[in-house]
């Protein structure tokens, strides 16, 4: 079985995580608590240890900030940040990750991939599966390369998507989200897809 361990690790502060994770805000939309709380589980066994909830930080970060210096919480992040939020936290407190929306055809800021590596800050983009559809979800069969590319690896378009994300650098993790146990095996499993340098070169 495919596991988050598929996708490679990354050093977050100093905890060693999967640099496949999940996202847990799709969770909530579920009326159905046992399932989410199932689904949440099964993420766990399958090697989970990067769970995120993109609740927005930035007018938070002082108070977060001094619970860390509390010892209350160990590491900050931001989301849905521009590079001046992200330097302006970042005079307040170190910051881990950064977590924008960020696909292979929904890309708000392409070079803010590179801004967090050169701080040693990992990258954790959202909607990496959804694109533009964003809340409302990924459109299946809009894009010729990402159709393709997936019918010659065997897998969905949805596991290209995901596979892509990745792949833009070492320091960039995944946190697709789901209420869904399938998706959530079909989401780690996209971890252990490996792109070629045509494919990311057709993907963009």
């Amino acid at each position: 079985m495919i596991t988050a361990h598929a996708a490679g690790t990354w050093q977050l502060g100093d905890q060693v995580v999967n640099r496949m994770g999940f996202g847990s805000m799709r969770l909530t939309a579920n009326p159905d608590r046992s399932v989410a709380i199932r689904v949440l589980r099964r993420a766990v066994e399958l090697g989970v240890n990067h769970i995120s909830r993109t609740a927005p930080v930035a007018p938070r970060f002082e108070a977060l900030a001094a619970l860390r210096g509390e010892g209350l919480i160990r590491h900050l992040g931001i989301s849905n940040a521009t590079l001046a939020q992200i330097d302006e936290a970042a005079a307040v407190a170190p910051i881990v990750c950064v977590q924008n929306s960020f696909a292979v055809d929904l890309k708000r800021d392409a070079a803010l991939p590179a801004e967090p590596a050169e701080r040693g800050t990992a990258f954790v983009p959202f909607f990496a599966i959804a694109g533009p559809g964003r809340e409302d979800g990924p459109t299946a069969g809009t894009d010729n390369a990402v159709r393709e590319i997936a019918a010659a690896h065997h897998v969905t378009e949805h596991q290209i998507r995901l596979a892509w994300t990745p792949h833009q650098g070492a320091d960039v993790l995944a946190i697709p989200g789901t209420g869904d146990e399938q998706h959530l095996l079909d989401n780690i499993a996209a971890g252990a897809v490996r792109l070629t340098a045509e494919d990311l070169a057709r993907l963009g």
